[in-house]
């Protein structure tokens, strides 16, 4: 064996060893950087399946803000789904209005999606 082939295999394990330690490095960079902020919030009740009723009703919109419930929206809304999925779409707040409107009628599930964001509501994913 030749001092040249010494020195390169000395020179390759140098390597090594110095690639694994920014690998080990990177990776705990990576773990120590703060999670991403999640901008939405997603609640279920009932199914999580998709329903398929024989005879659907159309789709409906209400919109309601700033001031009380108003339950005949709400059961309006149940009877046009014919008993599928509801869903709530909210900026602020929480699951409030998934027992209420489950109590209100028949629906298959109720799902509040909770946009907390510009941002969150213009994501496609």
């Amino acid at each position: 064996m030749n001092s040249t082939s010494v020195g390169r295999g000395a020179a390759m394990n140098a390597l090594r060893r110095g690639l694994a330690a920014w690998a080990v490095l990177a990776c705990a960079i990576a773990s120590a950087a703060p999670a991403a902020k999640v901008d939405y919030e997603y609640f279920l009740t009932g199914s999580a399946a998709d329903v398929v009723r024989a005879a659907p009703r159309s789709p409906s919109t209400v919109l309601l803000g700033g001031g009380p419930d108003v339950d005949d929206a709400f059961r309006w809304m149940i009877n046009q789904s014919g008993g599928g999925d509801f869903v709530v779409l909210r900026a602020t707040g929480a699951d409030g209005y998934n027992a209420y409107v489950d109590g209100l009628g028949t629906v298959d599930s109720v799902e509040t999606l909770v946009v907390k964001s510009r941002s969150a509501a213009a994501d496609p994913s």
